[in-house]
């Protein structure tokens, strides 16, 4: 019986063979640090409108606004509509638009914001191609900012329902 127990206690310690997680690890690391560089994502930066109140003695901006509807852009400032560009076969006329946009930043040469009021079906791809027209001053080499400060929105409902 006694030697029963000292059988029992002789167990045999084994080791652990990492050798095979070792190596996926020897793998693993340099790809993720590798693949880390093309995962980074473009920045677009825009301006959230400011609670603050408007000083009195400063003239009010000329605030120009461009709003994506779905078969049209229109471009107004303060005053009211200043354009309304319809849609091609092709899509959003974005070269009128630039154009457009152009002759309006000539009339006010130091105003720098505009606002992008879209509807909510509106893509994304359409939002960013409209933000880089308004930015820019198209056919333009070295690109040279237009209208830098984007601000979006929501675009106001149309009262018939209709775009």
């Amino acid at each position: 019986m006694i030697l029963r127990f000292r059988r029992a206690r002789r167990v045999q310690s084994t080791e652990i063979n990492i050798t095979a997680f070792m190596n996926l690890m020897v793998c693993l690391v340099p790809f993720l640090l590798i693949t880390l560089v093309f995962t980074q994502m473009a920045v677009q930066e825009l301006n959230t409108p400011e609670n603050a109140p408007a000083q009195p003695d400063e003239a009010p901006p000329q605030l120009v606004t461009v709003t994506v509807r779905g078969k049209q852009l229109i471009v107004g400032d303060v005053g009211g509509t200043i354009r309304v560009i319809p849609s091609t076969a092709a899509g959003y006329d974005l070269n009128a638009l630039g154009e457009l946009l152009r002759d309006v930043k000539a009339q006010l040469p130091n105003e720098d914001k505009i606002a992008l009021l879209l509807e909510p079906d509106i893509s994304y791809d359409v939002l960013i191609q409209v933000m880089d027209t308004a930015r820019y001053y198209p056919g333009e080499a070295p690109p040279r900012d237009m209208f830098p400060q984007v601000s979006i929105g929501d675009a106001p409902a149309l009262a018939g329902g209709k775009s």
